[in-house]
């Protein structure tokens, strides 16, 4: 049996009557914190190095390239990687499956952060497209993707969603509701009449959603989930000096649908 509290809406009025407040948030000045966003799979690897940015200030994407990177594997790779003209380090590794493999970032004055990765197999994504739901404010275009899991493993996987080539969306999520060998990877989109033009969720007819699902470990899933949560407090991906950001060996699965209503 369940104790129910039931407070009158009058008391509710009272209790909030004269409470409001002017809140004054005091941020703390630090020092910006090393970014690292490292994939590595068949087509290579290629890791993005920038820093976090304070709370007052525009977000500063500057890709930094003062860095030594580095993967070594278990399997004998030891490769050094090279910054290109637009900041992306770069080099042209074949990971094996099952292998573990370790990035290395090295910075002036004796920066170092170390992650590890287990090559992770390949996702498969076995069908995905758009199915309208309704709710009290309007019709919601929900994107479906549906990926073969493997039922005898624990995996989680990384849904990644561009619009015409720009990030559009992306999630995280493991395999316990998983049916039949299968799991759903689901997000709410466009609405069916759009009210508020700027609306950044809002799709057009004819934009294309490139769909791109990896499957991750399950270190990488956790960081991932408290970085859903807007939280980054807790055990990071790297050992050594600390940084934010991943290193994931894993070759994701692509698709694409087209948008219409």
């Amino acid at each position: 049996m369940k104790t129910r509290v039931i407070m009158p809406a009058i008391g509710i009025v009272l209790l909030t009557a004269g409470c409001k407040k002017e809140l004054e948030l005091d941020y703390r000045d630090i020092e910006p914190v090393l970014v690292v966003e490292a994939n590595l799979g068949e087509g290579g690897a290629t890791v993005v190095l920038t820093q976090t940015t304070p709370m007052d200030e525009p977000m500063n994407r500057t890709r930094l390239t003062d860095a030594v990177v580095t993967i070594s594997g278990a399997d004998g790779v030891d490769e050094q990687l090279v910054a290109g003209a637009d900041g992306i380090y770069s080099a042209a590794i074949v990971p094996t499956s099952g292998v573990s493999y370790s990035l290395a970032v090295e910075r002036p004055g004796g920066f170092r952060a170390v992650s590890e990765c287990v090559m992770q197999h390949r996702a498969t994504i076995a069908e995905a497209g758009f199915s309208w739901i309704s709710m009290p404010y309007d019709e919601v275009a929900v994107l479906s993707v549906y990926v073969n899991d493997p039922p005898e493993r624990g995996d989680a996987y990384w849904l990644r969603v561009f619009r015409n080539g720009e990030v559009y969306a992306w999630q995280v999520a493991d395999d316990r509701f998983a049916l039949d060998g299968r799991l759903e990877l689901s997000m709410m989109t466009a609405r069916r009449n759009p009210t508020d033009p700027d609306d950044e969720d809002n799709l057009d007819d004819g934009d294309v959603l490139t769909i791109s699902v990896a499957a991750i470990p399950p270190h990488v899933y956790d960081y991932l989930t408290r970085l859903s949560a807007h939280a980054v407090a807790g055990p990071t991906t790297f050992t050594g000096d600390f940084c934010l950001g991943y290193f994931l060996a894993s070759t994701p699965s692509e698709t694409s649908v087209t948008f219409s209503r």
